[in-house]
This record gives C-alpha cells, sequence and structure tokens, in this order.
C-alpha cells in the first residue's frame, strides 16, 4: 500500500518501530509538502499495535481509540 502514496527509493524502513518511515530531506517546497511527506510523522507516531493490524477495520478502529487519546491529553 505504501508504493500507492511514495516510492519506495524514497521511504525506507528503520529501526524505530517494526514499521517506521524515513523522510528524505527535501529543497522544494512542492516535494516537502507533498502528502507522502506531511504523514511519515504521523505514521510513525502510531503504536506497533495500530501499524501491525491484520485489516483495515482493526487499523481504523485503533486509529480512531488514538486520535480520540491524543484530543484528550
Amino acid at each position: 500500500m505504501l508504493g500507492h502514496f511514495t516510492d519506495y527509493r524514497t521511504c525506507r524502513f528503520t529501526s524505530l518501530s517494526s514499521r517506521s518511515l524515513y523522510k528524505n530531506r527535501s529543497r522544494l517546497d512542492l516535494r516537502k509538502y507533498a502528502f507522502s511527506n506531511r504523514v511519515v510523522d504521523h505514521w510513525n507516531a502510531l503504536s506497533d499495535a495500530c501499524v501491525t493490524s491484520n485489516t483495515i477495520n482493526q487499523f481504523k478502529n485503533c486509529l480512531k481509540r488514538e486520535l480520540q487519546l491524543e484530543t484528550h491529553s
């Protein structure tokens, strides 16, 4: 699914968590503010349980819980 938004050459997995993404530095604002670069920090902030969900419904429920926790803190 990652390939639909970004090129695998520009995002690589790191050892921060099981599915963390690395954001390449960019000189151009066009690339810096692109959707694929803006979501990397949000993706890396998700828990491993959420990222490794087996189904889309599990992922959506986990994401909803994490967003609710974020707004209440």
